[in-house]
């Protein structure tokens, strides 16, 4: 089993998101070599940290000598948008394009059947450019549905090529089991995003954050080994996505250690999966 890191776990240390600026943002090229250094397998990338127009060919060949997959991922599943993200996976040999539709399910003024339509609507649009460029496009369960929508969309859109990104902890943020919806959506994923949740009761309520695997609220045994007995997948993929705090010595110290302990549990987990 192959192990890769979406670049989001990195997303402090790139200091494109609002919560943290570092002094020192890495780039793509230091990313990968920090990849290669921890011990990663492959790399699914977050369109925040590789716009469409960015250049590739230092990605790839750097992919290439690494001996590294590539994923490619964007927002949205509007069909020029999956035409952009295709264009992009054919540069660089990704076989997964990776997004999620990207609605408030908890805005009141929101249809959340409107949005499930529109995204069928859309995506059955380009099936035919998905299947004549080999590309499976993974919808994520992103927050924004549960588990048995996600599963009604695929089922309607009826393509092979048009599958789920697998998150496995994304389901408590729309109050799901997230065992029960690893089960529901596994038998369509193409790829993953193994995380975990630390669910916490405060002053002013629920707060659901990121931390290193195993040491939140997740089922992770449980899930791991029903995924890996019951699908053909060949590569897991880890989100890790910490919260910043402290100084940025610490913030940046914290989301790196997250990483590397996270890469350790599924390197254990897998030691001692029979």
């Amino acid at each position: 089993m192959l192990i890769g890191i979406d670049s989001y776990s990195f997303h402090l240390a790139f200091g494109k998101h609002p919560d943290f600026s570092p002094k020192q943002p890495i780039n793509i090229i230091q990313f990968m070599e920090k990849v290669v250094q921890l011990g990663f397998d492959g790399i699914q990338f977050d369109p925040m940290h590789l716009e469409y127009n960015e250049d590739t060919d230092n990605i790839v060949n750097f992919a290439r000598q690494n001996n590294l997959f590539l994923e490619y991922g964007i927002i949205g599943v509007k069909s020029d948008d999956v035409f952009k993200g295709i264009e992009k996976c054919r540069q660089l040999n990704s076989p997964v394009l990776r997004s999620f539709i990207g609605f408030d399910r908890f805005d009141k003024t929101v249809s959340i059947s409107e949005n499930l339509k529109t995204a069928e609507y859309e995506i059955t649009k380009i099936t035919h450019l998905l299947e004549s460029s080999n590309i499976k496009l993974a919808i994520e369960n992103h927050g924004d549905v549960t588990s048995d929508e996600l599963v009604d969309l695929v089922e309607s859109v009826d393509h092979p090529n048009v599958g789920i990104c697998l998150d496995i902890g994304n389901s408590i943020c729309v109050f799901e089991d997230a065992f029960r919806a690893v089960k529901r959506m596994l038998p369509y994923t193409f790829t993953t995003h193994i995380k975990d949740y630390n669910i916490e009761m405060t002053n002013y309520g629920c707060k659901i954050s990121g931390t290193s695997l195993g040491k939140g609220n997740l089922p992770l045994h449980e899930i791991l080994d029903y995924i890996l007995n019951n699908s053909s997948l060949e590569k897991l993929v880890l989100e890790i996505p910490i919260e910043a705090s402290g100084d940025e010595p610490d913030t940046l110290s914290k989301e790196e250690n997250a990483v590397k302990d996270s890469l350790n549990y599924i390197h254990e987990f897998m030691k001692n999966y029979k």
